[in-house]
């Protein structure tokens, strides 16, 4: 069997370790299986009546890490931010992509926006038009997910999930990492400069 492995991070053969077992509270079946690559073993668990073994959730969660220096982040950013991770680690999709929209508007506050509504919030910011579109989009993703009459038929899906994180890593190191590591390299430039 094919898996994603949270250890090695590579997708694998996994043989399994023994018999599917089936909880008595939810129905769900269970699984031990090791890694071909690293021998590292997960369990894998899904529900027999709606999905298959290969929509099994497989713990532990692959857990993704920030591709962003957090350290420069205002603290409420960064903690809006970690969550919207950990929501797309643990399957929650719809609640990290609304995560992602949070860190747009609470961005938008930081940055001294005043009006009320985040679209006219993002107007406000004096950022980049491309930067603006990516927070647009955002907005867009965020409000699907809250709203659920907006989505109608549609999923926020994985993939989804996952450019709305990219999206908001790159709109966070345009607005803040950027400039603090400008900023440094400003400040160990000026310090040579007084040494001479």
């Amino acid at each position: 069997m094919l898996f994603d492995c949270p250890h090695c991070k590579a997708k694998c053969q996994f043989t399994n370790l023994g018999d599917q077992h089936k909880c008595k509270v939810n129905a769900s079946c269970q699984q031990a299986w090791r890694c071909s690559n690293c021998d590292g073993i997960i369990v894998s668990r899904f529900v027999p009546s709606i999905q298959t073994i290969n929509d099994a959730q497989i713990f532990p969660l692959i857990k993704i890490n920030p591709q962003i220096a957090i350290g420069k982040l205002p603290e409420e950013i960064k903690s809006n931010y970690l969550e919207s991770l950990d929501d797309y680690s643990n399957g929650c999709y719809v609640s990290s992509v609304i995560m992602c929209r949070r860190v747009i508007q609470k961005s938008c506050i930081d940055e001294g926006a005043k009006k009320k509504v985040l679209f006219d919030q993002i107007e406000e910011l004096n950022i980049d038009k491309n930067l603006k579109k990516l927070a647009h989009k955002l907005r867009f993703w965020g409000n699907k997910g809250a709203h659920p009459d907006i989505l109608l038929d549609e999923k926020i899906t994985e993939a989804d999930a996952k450019i709305a994180i990219d999206f908001t890593e790159k709109f966070l190191q345009y607005l803040y990492i950027i400039p603090k590591e400008i900023e440094e390299i400003e400040g160990k430039a000026q310090k040579e400069t007084d040494k001479k």
